[in-house]
């Protein structure tokens, strides 16, 4: 696909598409030693909470290349690129981040396959006797859950970037009154989706606060009364949950 802009004059071409990420070339009207085609892609940045920003790569092609040549070698570059992002390179700051223990995630991963790398971290947990047996059962009982919910509403692929606190209280909402949960089951499994968060937060898959509605943290019911809108203030023995 090719498009242009009136005011650069330059040309757009996607070059390839890889793990959800968009790599495309552009190409100015006219090619000079100083402003030559360059590759550039939305990738999450590390520096700024999983964020995504353009990153931009050049250095595609000289002068004296024709549109072909530029192509063949954008595709090149690209096959590079995703190389040396699969490696855990950081194309804002040309070093690879080396985070010890990490996972095949990052913000435009899609939710179901978030759940399942979630769940067998748990496993893991569960087969060193870190969690009991009842923990990874209810586990994986909100994960059956939660999956039935995003596969009814065609949510199955979304990234995970795109899932806001609106999304956990639907879902929640949904099954609360579809299984007619009580408190204590809705506040078991809500904490078991924080414990999802939170995994995922601790590798930067998704930034602190992230399921934060207006700046505040979710709220759970302790006291004997349940109501549902608990993210309104109650006058009672509450216990604080951040996702």
């Amino acid at each position: 696909m090719k498009t242009s802009s009136a005011k650069s004059q330059s040309e757009n071409h996607f070059i390839k598409e890889w793990n959800g990420t968009e790599f495309n070339l552009s190409i100015p009207a006219k090619i000079t030693h100083s402003n030559k085609p360059f590759i550039y892609f939305y990738w999450p940045n590390p520096d700024k909470y999983g964020r995504l920003e353009r990153a931009r790569k050049g250095g595609i092609g000289g002068v004296n290349d024709s549109k072909i040549s530029v192509k063949k070698k954008a595709v090149a570059a690209v096959d590079a690129i995703t190389q040396m992002l699969g490696k855990g390179w950081n194309p804002f700051t040309n070093a690879y981040v080396d985070l010890g223990v990490q996972v095949n995630l990052t913000i435009l991963s899609p939710i179901s396959k978030c759940l399942d790398v979630w769940l067998e971290h748990r496993e893991e947990r569960r087969n060193s006797n870190m969690i009991g047996r009842t923990a990874l059962k209810n586990n994986k009982i909100v994960v059956k859950h939660f999956k039935d919910w995003l596969e009814l509403k065609g949510f199955t692929n979304r990234k995970i970037g795109t899932f806001n606190s609106i999304d956990i209280d639907n879902f929640l909402g949904f099954k609360m009154n579809q299984l007619k949960w009580g408190k204590v089951t809705y506040n078991t499994y809500r904490c078991d989706v924080g414990t999802f968060f939170s995994y995922l937060n601790k590798f930067k898959v998704v930034h602190d606060g992230y399921f934060t509605k207006n700046g505040r943290a979710f709220r759970i019911y302790a006291d004997t009364l349940f109501h549902f809108k608990l993210i309104t203030p109650f006058q009672g023995k509450l216990a604080v949950l951040i996702f």
